[in-house]
């Protein structure tokens, strides 16, 4: 297949990820070690992710055996009470 504007397509792979709140140095330091007050209301109402949750869903993608991926999901789920 041969798109007029572009050229051949195939083989193209598309690969896209778009981590919510992750408990990092960078979110930890807008606080002084914590979260932020101006952050917490975030915070408190959904789960931070943790870098090794981004670091799979990367491998997940990037893995030379992935043939088809519709949708990886890493998701901020509301926080449990």
């Amino acid at each position: 297949m041969e798109s007029p504007r572009r050229g051949p397509v195939a083989g193209v792979r598309v690969n896209c990820i778009c981590p919510g709140l992750v408990e990092t140095p960078m979110v930890l330091g807008t606080g002084g070690g914590k979260v932020a007050d101006w952050l917490r209301p975030v915070a408190d109402a959904v789960k931070l992710l943790e870098p090794e949750d981004i670091a799979a869903a990367v491998i997940d993608l990037v893995h030379d055996d992935t043939q088809i991926v519709a949708v990886v999901s890493v998701d901020n789920e509301p926080a449990q009470s």
